[in-house]
């Protein structure tokens, strides 16, 4: 990994724990802390900070603050100015892989000036100090000061545990998406600590230091970041190396301090040393492989894995190291000898193994992070979506096998992320994918309290909404979406149509507000997402879709499955607008074209019911697979109303439903059932005889059934085994069996009756009748034969026995 490539690991923390133990030393000071502290901020953070310009400054923003600085030239500048500030003698850190705390994330534990919570009550300053100074002097923290900076807008679990973790690395950890990683997927971290305090909280630091023994927090972070979650950086491998502290001989000197000070092994003395496997196999190793660390032939030192091979590069050096992240400083003796060993080597089977025994804790870890995960998709496993993996398909046969179900139930699924695997990104996507333009930037100007249209446009969840968009034109949407809800007593505003919600100003030099107040009333939940944005934790309660569903009908049209023109009037207008819309089938494509390491689905029941080639347009060749974004054969198209160019990307699945009973089946564009794969669900007996029914002989009735409308159709009119496993079987029969027996033999009561029986269908009382005494006197009466014609018995009839009538059905 090249980033640590002259890096000396956790060299940071020595900077945060200087800085603090400085602001500590004047926050000792009660009556002058503020006005010493602020000057501190003017020193590092400019003049223009609003960390400066607002009226109170408190450590905890302070730290935050210096953290969020992104660029490596920030950081230099800000930590350099925070050295000369405070006159550290320190140097600057070399190594930057601590929580980073997003540009739009709020830094400040205040607004304005103000320690409120959501219900607008004061939180002393005083708190934040007294927590502050606790964490940094290694003291016991009061879950009273605890809740009540939790409970600051716009602080949260992540931001206040993220702030304790840069102050004491040592003691505390971030509980963040990263290192919600390794905890159980049915726990709602963020919830918990919020409800119950730091009593949750120190539980969740108590099973890290089980999970990585003899590890401080920070070696936690790193090792977490860099290999566990959606936006980790390397591959945890199960490759093993050994290495021996004693890297000159047996009878040399023990590098173990070194080591562990250093975070970091060493091979050996020379280049020249043979093993039973040649020479150090220097290049052998590689970034995420595991090193096994020893003392002895059964005495161990811990594990380790690798972060930087220094000798890839030109091979063995005295100054060369292979640099490491700890995941279990534990020494321990293990009960079986793996053999008499200096220097460094690839660790055989018959050592990992007993090692495995000596370190069963830190192998099940490694295990868990090594296993692909079944509650993420991605298309390294596109073959594991479904049975048949081709990307377009449908699901046909007869009405009642499942199709609806077998969509529901089991693709859904396939395609349904769990907020515990999701990462930051993928939250904020999904997010803003639900939101409309004006409430973006409602939300982004909250964040931001006062800003220029160009610095709304710079905002993170604005960027999104642009990608997601695939729009090149975001800065007029941005303007005329705060024109048009913009307050009407506004002066600097002279736009005449304007629509609810009205809550934006704007002064005389261009900056943008938002009146809270009415945005509350207005749009509540802005403040709500704006806080799930900065302070995110992978919340496995959180099941995020990855699909949408629709069903084709006979009206439904391009322009609700791809894009149209669609009419528009505001409240309180009175002339009729018009704006381009996207369909459902466009959304979900520039969805899945912003997020590639994802699989989404498109579900469409009924799909022979619409007008497939009208619907699907132009796009009915681009949804080969060989004609997708990335493919071989990639074609685009400009679409007729946006003119903008448009793909389908690789990554999402067109899955259809067809009922072959439905005479519209006939009318299926051939186009389109070449462009399909067809996946047959035909009824199932087996789904009958595994339920357990006392009443009736269902499958005997089923089979019958089936077999006597297949001899009058075909096996495709013939009736899934959804209809024989309700528990209301006479219902079931009435209403559903019965009424498309009907439609099938177009109300053709003589078939009907042999299928069902007389049990079911009699003959009609008119068929009875004497001719004589019922045609008019004419020529031909006697020469008139009437057709016998029948009914169906009403199930409310005397003389109906629904017990009975299946016993003849079956006769």
């Amino acid at each position: 990994m090249k980033e640590f490539k002259n890096v000396k690991l956790y060299d940071w923390v020595d900077f945060f724990k200087s800085v603090c133990k400085a602001i500590d030393l004047i926050g000792q000071d009660k009556e002058k802390r503020n006005i010493l502290l602020k000057e501190k901020a003017k020193d590092v953070f400019g003049e223009t900070h609003p960390i400066y310009t607002n009226p109170e400054v408190d450590p905890l923003s302070f730290v935050y603050t210096l953290a969020q600085k992104n660029t490596k030239n920030q950081r230099v500048v800000s930590f350099q100015n925070c050295i000369d500030a405070f006159s550290l003698d320190i140097d600057l850190p070399t190594d930057w892989h601590f929580p980073t705390p997003t540009p739009q994330t709020k830094s400040l534990y205040y607004k304005k000036g103000e320690y409120i919570d959501n219900d607008g009550i004061s939180i002393s300053v005083d708190i934040i100090w007294g927590l502050f100074s606790d964490a940094i002097n290694d003291r016991n923290l009061n879950n009273e000061q605890f809740k009540n900076i939790l409970s600051i807008i716009n602080v949260g679990v992540v931001k206040l545990t993220q702030t304790l973790f840069l102050i004491n690395a040592e003691k505390f950890l971030p509980i963040d998406e990263r290192t919600a990683t390794l905890l159980p997927t049915s726990t709602n971290i963020g919830k918990e600590i919020n409800n119950i305090g730091l009593a949750k909280y120190e539980q969740l630091l108590e099973f890290y230091k089980e999970k990585f023994p003899n590890c401080y927090p920070y070696e936690v972070n790193l090792f977490l970041s860099q290999f566990t979650g959606k936006e980790k950086q390397h591959a945890l491998k199960k490759n093993f190396c050994q290495i021996s502290t004693m890297v000159d001989g047996q009878k040399h000197n023990d590098y173990y301090d070194d080591f562990v000070r250093n975070n970091e092994v060493r091979a050996g003395s020379s280049g020249d040393h043979k093993t039973r496997g040649g020479e150090y196999p220097l290049d052998k190793v590689f970034d995420g492989n595991i090193v096994i660390v020893r003392r002895g032939t059964k005495n161990m030192a811990g594990i380790g894995v690798i972060l930087n091979n220094e000798y890839l590069e030109n091979g063995y050096a005295e100054d060369k190291v292979i640099k490491i992240v700890w995941i279990n400083k534990s020494q321990r003796k293990l009960n079986n000898a793996i053999g008499d060993w200096s220097g460094f080597n690839i660790a055989t089977a018959d050592t990992i193994q007993k090692v495995k025994e000596g370190y069963s804790d830190t192998f099940s870890l490694i295990d868990s992070l090594t296993v692909s995960k079944n509650n993420t998709i991605s298309n390294d496993s596109k073959s594991n979506i479904m049975d048949n993996d081709n990307l377009n398909q449908i699901l046909y046969g007869p009405p009642g096998t499942g199709k609806t179900h077998r969509l529901q139930n089991e693709f859904f699924d396939k395609f349904t992320l769990k907020g515990s695997s999701l990462s930051r990104d993928q939250f904020l996507e999904n997010l803003v994918s639900e939101l409309s333009w004006w409430q973006v930037i409602s939300i982004a100007l909250l964040d931001l309290e006062t800003a220029k249209v160009n610095t709304i446009y710079d905002h993170e969840l604005v960027k999104i909404k642009e990608k997601l968009s695939n729009s090149n034109n975001v800065r007029p949407t941005i303007w005329r979406q705060l024109q048009s809800h913009t307050i009407l007593e506004c002066p600097n505003v002279k736009v005449r149509d304007r629509s609810e919600p009205l809550y934006f100003s704007k002064d005389e030099d261009s900056n943008w507000t938002i009146d809270v107040e009415l945005l509350n009333q207005y749009y509540p939940e802005a403040s709500e997402i704006l806080n799930s944005t900065q302070n995110f934790i992978g919340n496995a309660e959180t099941l995020v879709k990855n699909y949408d569903f629709v069903t084709f009908h006979q009206s439904f049209s391009y322009e609700d499955f791809i894009e149209g023109i669609k009419p528009r009037l505001e409240e309180d207008e009175t002339e009729l607008g018009f704006e381009i819309k996207d369909g459902i089938f466009k959304k979900l494509c520039l969805k899945a074209t912003a997020d590639p390491d994802s699989n989404y689905a498109i579900f469409i029941d009924e799909i022979n019911r619409g007008n497939v080639s009208a619907i699907f347009g132009e796009l009915i060749t681009l949804i080969e697979e060989d004609k997708r974004l990335g493919a071989k054969n990639e074609l685009k198209i400009k679409l007729p109303y946006s003119k903008r160019d448009f793909g389908i990307p690789s990554n999402l699945y067109i899955i259809g439903t067809m009922n072959t009973a439905d005479r519209s089946v006939e009318a299926l564009d051939t186009a389109l059932r070449r462009r399909f794969s067809f996946i047959e669900m035909m009824p199932e007996l087996k789904v009958v005889e595994q339920k357990e029914f006392i009443d009736y002989l269902r499958v005997d009735i089923m089979e019958k059934i089936n077999q006597r409308i297949e001899l009058l159709l075909d096996k495709n009119y013939t009736l899934g085994h959804s209809y024989f496993i309700k528990e209301d079987f006479k219902k079931s029969f009435k209403n559903e069996i019965i009424p498309l027996l009907q439609e099938y033999f177009y109300n053709d009561y003589g078939k009907i009756g042999l299928i069902l029986g007389k049990g079911f269908v009699r003959e009609k009382e008119i068929s009875k009748i004497n001719t004589q005494n019922i045609f008019a006197e004419f020529e031909t009466r006697n020469e008139i034969e009437i057709l016998k014609s029948y009914e169906l018995i009403p199930f409310e009839d005397d003389a109906f026995n629904f017990d009975i009538a299946l016993e003849t059905l079956l006769a």
